[in-house]
């Protein structure tokens, strides 16, 4: 696993439309990033996916 690393990384959530999955793939990301040593925020999603 690589650390250390600082920057930006965008996704882009083609189509995903639909509130509920949006919620649902943010909060496995949060979960997945929750132990993690280092500090991580996601912003979430913007009006183009």
């Amino acid at each position: 696993k690589l650390r250390g690393i600082g920057g930006v990384v965008v996704i882009d959530f083609i189509h995903m439309d639909d509130a509920d999955n949006i919620a649902r793939l943010l909060d496995v990301l949060r979960d997945g990033l929750a132990n993690d040593r280092t500090p991580t925020q996601i912003s979430g999603m913007s009006e183009f996916g």
